[in-house]
C-alpha cells in the first residue's frame, strides 16, 4: 500500500506543479479545468483506494469540485466554488473531531495558542473584508465560521501535519479573499497572490491527507 500512496501523491504533486507552474496563467480551457480538478481529486481517489477515513476522501472530492467550479469564470461559477468548499471545511471539522486522538490538544498551550491565533485572524480579516462585500457578507461570513471551525478542529488533535495543513489551507482562503474582493486588477499583490493561493492551497492539503493515509500520525 505505501508504494501505492508514494505513486499516488507524485502523481498528484506532479498535476499540482503542471497547474501552478503554467495553467494558473492561463485563460478558463477545458484542459485548465481538468488539471486543476485532477491535483485535488487524485488524492481523493487515492484515499478512496487504499481505505482512507470516508470523510478525507469526501473533504478532498468536495475540494475538486470547488476547483471545477473555480476554475472558469462567471458568478455561478463562483459561488458553486463557494458551497463546495465550504461543505469542504464542514467534512474536515468532522472528520477531525471524529478521530481517536481528538481532545488531545485541547488543554494544552499549543491549542490555546492556534486557537487565539485563529480567532484574531478571523476577526481582522472580516474587517478588512466587510467594507468590500455587498450582497456577499452573509456567505462570506458563514464561509469564514466554517474555515475558523476547521482551524480550531485540527487544534485539537495535537498532530503536526494535520495543524500545518489546516492552516496553510486558510491562509490560502485569506489571499485568495483579498484578490477576490479587496486588491485591484493590475495591483501588485494580484502579480504574485496566485503562486501563494495554489501552493497553500495543495500543500496543506496534501499534509492532510498524506497524515491520515501514512500513519503512524507524528504528535507535536
Amino acid at each position: 500500500m505505501q508504494e501505492m500512496l508514494n505513486g499516488g501523491f507524485v502523481i498528484a504533486a506532479a498535476l499540482a506543479l503542471a497547474y501552478g507552474g503554467w495553467l494558473v496563467w492561463q485563460p478558463p480551457s477545458r484542459l485548465r479545468t481538468l488539471v486543476k480538478t485532477l491535483s485535488i481529486g487524485s488524492l481523493s481517489l487515492l484515499s478512496y483506494r487504499v481505505g482512507g477515513p470516508y470523510l478525507l476522501t469526501l473533504a478532498l472530492a468536495l475540494s475538486a469540485i470547488g476547483d471545477a467550479f473555480l476554475a472558469n469564470e462567471g458568478e455561478k461559477n463562483f459561488l458553486g466554488g463557494l458551497a463546495a468548499f465550504f461543505l469542504a471545511h464542514i467534512a474536515y471539522v468532522g472528520l477531525f473531531v471524529t478521530s481517536d486522538r481528538f481532545g488531545a490538544g485541547l488543554s494544552s498551550t499549543y491549542f490555546i495558542i492556534v486557537a487565539a491565533l485563529l480567532l484574531i485572524m478571523a476577526a481582522a480579516v472580516l474587517r478588512n473584508l466587510w467594507p468590500h462585500l455587498g450582497a456577499m457578507r452573509v456567505p462570506v461570513v458563514f464561509y469564514v465560521l466554517a474555515i475558523l471551525a476547521m482551524g480550531l478542529a485540527a487544534s485539537g488533535l495535537l498532530l503536526f501535519m494535520v495543524i500545518v495543513g489546516a492552516l496553510m489551507f486558510i491562509i490560502s482562503d485569506i489571499i485568495l479573499s483579498h484578490e477576490l474582493f479587496v486588491w485591484k486588477q493590475d495591483s501588485a499583490p494580484r502579480k504574485v497572490s496566485p503562486y501563494f493561493i495554489w501552493g497553500l492551497y495543495w500543500s496543506g492539503q496534501a499534509m492532510i491527507a498524506w497524515a491520515y493515509l501514512s500513519p503512524p500520525m507524528q504528535m507535536f
